[in-house]
């Protein structure tokens, strides 16, 4: 089976920015345009019937137009501790597509077809206010905003508000805090609300739905640092949380090797929490600089598949470490590391296996001359899903440099164990995947680099 993607663009913008300082008070004009047109085409062949199409032949065409236009005012003032902002102006956009695919699969309900238009007029207002008082600041901003959209000949109206508010305190070098809090309303465009299914790639079919998404999300974060000068050690913490709230979710069907993915109305709430741990320290004497970093992230939603709706929390751990020596003046060692677990739980069941991933490298640099010099690159991949064999992947890169008063000559020997493909398993929730990516074969590159 052969996959083949045709992607023209045209893309025009504009951007003009104006100010003027008067006083203590900055005024600034602006205007932002842009136009895009993106006829499409994919094309599936095979040599033998393709399932569910029972044709050689499958395309699928898209011409998908949008654009947009936003022009505001700015105004700044700053006296002593105070700090004001504030954006105001009027937007508008607007995306047309049409799609079609032949022939259409049998076997799934459609449709397969798209020829739709959606506008959005916009009336914004973004006020902002820093305030400093000795270690303290305080940074807040809301945007107002009063919305128009207009979507297969309905219309409909909303006011929003999304606010934000940091707090920061920084007594010295050696500690810093920071606090901040944001709530934030998304409503979707075009992209969400295609009624027909579109081949995104050989084996993905996708479309929306006519209901327009809205998602409101608040986020918390966290951050403490605090640094030692006299003995080069930092430490820090932070930590993030974010609530999610929408009104449409994903729904996936599998046939044959097919995934149809839509989106249906649903009330989905999820969270996220995450907690990372980092510190480093330079050893003067050794000329060494070595770093930890621990993490800890809980994602919990909820997915439909197969006409199930599935209610799952994903925990992921992930331990960082990191090495910089430099040896000798001429000999370097740079050592990054990445091991991760990941485990699913569904429905508020105990995780049932933990899946490993290792990805670390050694880079190496070696003056074997003033003017010549060696580095060296080795990459090594672990991974191992359920029920299915680990994944070992090694990788090899290797370079010479000459260097000469007025150019320098490159030597790259990539890929040098000729690894053709790059196969990496994953695991989300009930499904066990695999991506397999062709990679470039093992190549030599000579490079010249001239200077006056």
């Amino acid at each position: 089976m052969q996959q083949q993607m045709n992607l023209p663009r045209t893309l025009i913008k504009n951007h003009l920015k104006l100010s003027r300082l008067i006083g203590r008070v900055a005024f600034g004009f602006g205007n932002e345009t842009e136009f895009i047109r993106m006829p499409q085409w994919l094309t599936v062949s095979s040599q033998d019937s393709i399932p569910l199409f029972r044709q050689l032949f499958v395309r699928q065409s898209i011409r998908y137009e949008a654009g947009s236009n936003d022009s505001y005012l700015t105004l700044n003032f700053h006296s002593g501790a105070h700090t004001l902002d504030l954006k105001t102006g009027f937007a508008w956009k607007g995306q047309a597509v049409r799609s079609a695919l032949q022939p259409q699969p049998e076997g799934v309900e459609g449709p397969y077809t798209n020829d739709l238009r959606w506008r959005l007029w916009q009336l914004y207002a973004v006020p902002a206010y820093r305030f400093v008082y000795g270690a303290w600041s305080l940074t807040s901003s809301a945007m107002l905003e009063q919305r128009q959209t207009t979507y297969a000949g309905h219309t409909d109206r909303d006011l929003q508000i999304h606010p934000a508010i940091r707090f920061s305190y920084e007594p010295s070098a050696v500690f810093k805090s920071s606090a901040s809090w944001k709530r934030t309303i998304r409503r979707g465009d075009l992209d969400n609300r295609l009624t027909g299914y579109v081949m995104k790639r050989y084996n993905l079919l996708t479309r929306g739905t006519d209901r327009e998404e809205r998602n409101v999300s608040d986020m918390l974060s966290l951050d403490l640092s605090v640094k030692d000068l006299s003995h080069f050690f930092n430490l820090s913490y932070m930590t993030y949380f974010s609530r999610y709230q929408g009104n449409l979710i994903s729904a996936y069907l599998i046939r044959d090797f097919y995934t149809f993915s839509w989106l249906r109305p649903f009330d989905q709430r999820s969270t996220y929490w995450s907690h990372t741990l980092s510190a480093t320290r330079l050893l003067t004497r050794l000329s060494l600089t070595a770093g930890l970093q621990i993490a800890y992230a809980r994602n919990a939603s909820t997915l439909e598949q197969q006409g199930t709706t599935i209610d799952y929390t994903d925990h992921s751990f992930t331990l960082s470490p990191s090495l910089k020596w430099n040896a000798r003046r001429n000999l370097n060692f740079d050592y990054v590391a990445s091991l991760s677990y990941t485990g699913v739980s569904i429905d508020r069941s105990a995780v049932d296996r933990y899946i490993p991933f290792l990805d670390h490298r050694l880079y190496t640099y070696w003056g074997l001359t003033p003017r010549l010099s060696l580095t060296t690159t080795l990459q090594h991949y672990y991974t191992q899903a359920p029920d299915i064999s680990a994944t070992n992947l090694f990788f090899a890169d290797l370079g010479l440099r000459f260097s000469f008063p007025h150019m320098t000559v490159s030597l790259d020997w990539t890929n040098l164990l000729n690894r053709r493909t790059y196969v990496v398993t994953g695991y989300n929730a009930i499904n066990t995947y695999t991506r397999t990516d062709r990679l470039r074969p093992s190549e030599f590159l000579i490079s010249f680099r001239f200077k006056r």
